[in-house]
């Protein structure tokens, strides 16, 4: 509880928070995304689903990267997940997540490896972008 009330108040853009279940705002959208390999340094992908405010199901899509780590799985999910959002107008957006490592990183707390430094610089700057929230 402590790590999580500590996150809560990090700002950088965007309120990044641990991942707990949240229903979004009125006319705010929902993103869940994740990415996940098999194996170390595996075949991995990532999976996305967006959701309006009631809880509908607006689209949901999956994606193979090919051999990859956990870690940059997981930070790819989260900027092509963000960029979708801007790309097609959801700018009203919570973008949710269940990685730490990742919210560590982009509120600089963590040092990112340089697999993922560029991924981390993008997601920091899609941040800035109108009303995302990350959490």
């Amino acid at each position: 509880m402590w790590l999580a009330s500590k996150l809560r108040n990090l700002r950088l853009g965007l309120l990044f928070n641990v991942s707990i279940a949240m229903k979004p705002s009125p006319r705010t959208i929902k993103l869940n995304t994740d990415g996940c390999m098999k194996g170390n340094s595996g075949s991995a992908g990532r999976g996305e689903i967006l959701r309006d405010d009631r809880g509908q199901l607006i689209m949901a899509f999956t994606a193979f990267f090919g051999v990859s780590s956990n870690n940059v799985a997981k930070v790819k999910a989260v900027l092509i997940g963000m960029q979708w959002c801007i790309d097609k107008g959801y700018l009203n957006a919570v973008v949710e997540s269940d990685t730490i490592i990742i919210i560590e990183m982009s509120n600089e707390i963590f040092k990112p490896s340089w697999k993922i430094k560029y991924i981390i610089r993008k997601i920091r700057e899609l941040m800035t972008h109108d009303n995302l929230l990350f959490q």
